[in-house]
């Protein structure tokens, strides 16, 4: 047999020299398909589909916990998302003419209503909703209806009232008006707002803004990210239990 003939490459049908019939090339035939994958590649392959998977895991463990879809055992199912609020003086909410004189103290604190729910942080939470909360609710009745109503309090809004009654209370003294009588209040107040301040730990780096913004008190200026309280008034209000009517100055 020649060597020409001897290294001939044998095509499907091809007659074999010397009467032998002709091998078919193995991608030809199903011998290949029916063949079992070695056991080597199919642990590999189990191992890395595992591993993608832990990735995908921890990836999503990870931004749930650094905020954004963090939820604690009270607080509502729902991610109400962050903005950016660029951090600036809004004197018509807290300016020095209010802690004087009553009228502009009264007009001040009225730019504070819109910043709450209608129902002043109240909202209704069915039964079968509070199977996770770690309290009951209260049993108030703030506008004096025929019943109570079972109800809880947004701490925001709890915190926001906090706030302005504070103010309140501070410029009815700077006027010269006895202020014996809200002690307590004032007290859990100032409380509430420290562990609140703490429990949103605003991180947010402050810098001189002085240049960027002429005229800017420090450290007004900065940017910073926040919770969409739009969103969170949105929610307070479809769940609201007794809609403060308007020209009720309680916040």
């Amino acid at each position: 047999m020649s060597d020409d003939t001897r290294y001939h490459k044998l095509e499907p049908g091809a007659e074999a020299h010397d009467g032998e019939p002709p091998e078919a090339p193995r991608w030809y035939t199903l011998d290949a398909l029916r063949q079992q994958p070695d056991r080597s590649s199919l642990l590999r392959f189990l191992f890395e589909t595992v591993l993608v998977l832990a990735v995908i895991g921890l990836g999503l463990k990870i931004a749930l916990d650094s905020g954004k879809g963090y939820q604690g055992p009270n607080n509502p199912r729902k991610d109400f998302g962050f903005v950016d609020k660029l951090f600036m003086n809004e004197s018509k909410y807290a300016n020095e003419a209010a802690f004087a004189d009553p009228e502009q103290l009264h007009k001040t604190l009225a730019e504070w209503l819109p910043l709450s729910s209608k129902g002043r942080g109240f909202v209704r939470i069915p039964e079968d909703q509070r199977a996770r909360l770690d309290s009951p609710p209260y049993l108030l009745n703030p506008l004096h209806r025929p019943r109570a109503e079972e109800t809880y309090m947004v701490s925001g809004l709890h915190q926001l009232h906090c706030l302005s009654t504070i103010m309140d209370s501070y410029a009815q003294l700077r006027q010269g008006k006895d202020q014996a009588e809200l002690g307590y209040h004032i007290a859990h107040c100032f409380d509430y707002l420290r562990q609140g301040i703490i429990c949103a730990g605003d991180s947010t780096l402050e810098g001189n803004n002085s240049m960027k913004y002429p005229g800017v008190e420090i450290p007004w200026g900065t940017s910073h990210r926040c919770a969409d309280w739009g969103a969170i008034l949105e929610w307070a209000d479809e769940r609201t239990i007794w809609p403060f009517p308007p020209g009720l100055d309680i916040l």
